[in-house]
């Protein structure tokens, strides 16, 4: 919030949000004790320990953190084999 302000934060705040939709809706459709369902829910909690770790250590702005962000949210935004 203090370096982009209100809208960085609401930008932010729908990204990871959009991000986690994604990973919600691969946690409903796999089937259940599948290795699909291990994926996704160890992919939900990746995003959730990265968001965690922001708010208490700004490192956004290290370009590893920007990485680990993309690879974490094209996997959850990939569509599965049917379709």
């Amino acid at each position: 919030l203090v370096a982009t302000g209100w809208l960085g934060l609401a930008v932010y705040v729908l990204w990871m949000g959009v991000g986690f939709a994604a990973v919600g809706g691969h946690i409903r459709r796999a089937p259940s004790h599948s290795s699909e369902r291990t994926v996704a829910l160890c992919l939900m909690l990746m995003l959730l320990g990265l968001i965690l770790n922001g708010l208490v250590e700004y490192n956004f702005a290290d370009g590893e953190l920007v990485i680990t962000y993309g690879i974490l949210l094209g996997i959850a935004g990939r569509k599965g084999d049917d379709g």
